[in-house]
């Protein structure tokens, strides 16, 4: 495989995402830098998705080939070949600015509803034909087993109580029993009847891209699958849209933590207050856009659910902000000032937005 020049769009531990032309027309090549497995999910969950729904069938670019490359440096690595999209991600338009207030909350209303219509279209695929043990609170403590191994996290973990923003919180399995053990929560996920093997499991606004906002807002495009779940609730991938301005603040380190936890050592209470450091005009967009799913009010998304479907994307939300715990996962504390009270680290800011939105979701099932 032979490109030209390029412009590269990712390189990480995982994956080399670049943009090259190709027979005069511009491509995105995606390699896995490691298992070639992986990518062949991915390929294999795009052409499920493309032939299970008309919507996606219209949002998915088009595959031009994949499979392992033979020859040279990446020799043995998996890879596949899109259609390049010209245009801005979701995430894009939002950082750069592009847009009002109001025309982007125009261009989120149109895109949640679309999503909505995607998760509620009839898929061509069978009923109750999923051939697995897994079920929805199965995936949850998988995530949960992967924190409790990790030192740091396992330390805040095994708080009884912990402050947060001036706010005393218990730890998350108190508030996960509420969740798991309510009578809504078994109703709805009893028999595994709304999970599937077949979704795209990732809506996050880097993967949503429009090719001219001005001329058409309902024109986009989805890349990126996460084909890593082989079950799950099909509302997961609207959870990972909400999850946006979680994702896009670690990413950017667009943060800050205060604590003297970690360097008293004679503390035996764990206190934290969290800062985010966004300029107020793009912190207004992505809080206008994405606060209610986690403070659970004014709720004008959320309305445009059913409640059996409003508490299905809660748990969604819930299960992605741990996954999100294990996949930002970092070892190092970040001490940004001279006092030690400040730091950075994208695990723990992960979990105490958890922290946060798990105490808001349990308030809400014990007051029905």
């Amino acid at each position: 495989m032979q490109t030209k020049s390029i412009k590269v769009f990712k390189n990480s531990e995982k994956f080399f995402v670049f943009r090259s032309k190709e027979n005069n027309k511009y491509k995105v090549f995606k390699i896995a830098h490691k298992n070639p497995n992986k990518i062949m999910q991915e390929v294999r969950l795009l052409k499920k998705l493309i032939n299970s729904s008309k919507i996606l069938n219209k949002k998915i670019p088009k595959i031009f080939k994949y499979g392992v490359i033979k020859k040279g440096i990446h020799a043995k690595k998996g890879y596949y070949v899109i259609d390049y999209v010209k245009g801005f991600t979701f995430t894009e338009i939002i950082k750069k600015n592009l847009c009002t207030y109001d025309f982007l909350n125009k261009i989120h209303n149109y895109t949640f509803q679309n999503f909505l219509q995607i998760l509620r279209e009839k898929r061509k695929q069978k009923k109750n034909t999923l051939n697995t043990s897994l079920n929805i609170k199965k995936l949850i403590f998988i995530e949960l087993t992967k924190i409790k191994k990790k030192d740091i996290l396992r330390r805040i973990y095994d708080q009884k109580k912990i402050k947060v923003d001036n706010l005393e919180y218990y730890n998350l399995i108190f508030y996960l029993n509420i969740i798991l053990n309510s009578k809504t929560f078994k109703k709805i996920y009893k028999n595994n009847f709304y999970l599937s093997n077949i979704g795209h499991w990732n809506f996050h606004g880097g993967n949503i891209i429009y090719p001219n906002i001005n001329r058409n807002i309902k024109m986009f495009y989805l890349i990126d699958p996460d084909a890593t779940w082989k079950i799950n609730d099909p509302f997961f991938s609207i959870a990972r849209y909400v999850y946006t301005y979680v994702h896009d603040t670690i990413e950017n380190k667009k943060y800050y933590i205060m604590s003297k936890s970690f360097k008293n050592l004679k503390s035996v209470k764990h206190t934290f207050k969290t800062k985010i450091i966004w300029s107020s005009t793009i912190k207004k967009k992505y809080e206008n856009n994405f606060s209610e799913f986690f403070t659970l009010k004014d709720k004008k998304k959320l309305n445009l659910l059913n409640e059996n479907e409003k508490f299905r994307l809660k748990t969604c939300i819930l299960l992605c902000l741990l996954r999100g715990i294990n996949s930002n996962f970092e070892k190092r504390i970040q001490i940004i000032d001279d006092k030690g009270d400040k730091f950075k680290n994208n695990s723990i800011y992960i979990f105490l937005t958890l922290l946060k939105f798990l105490k808001t979701f349990a308030n809400e099932i014990k007051k029905k």
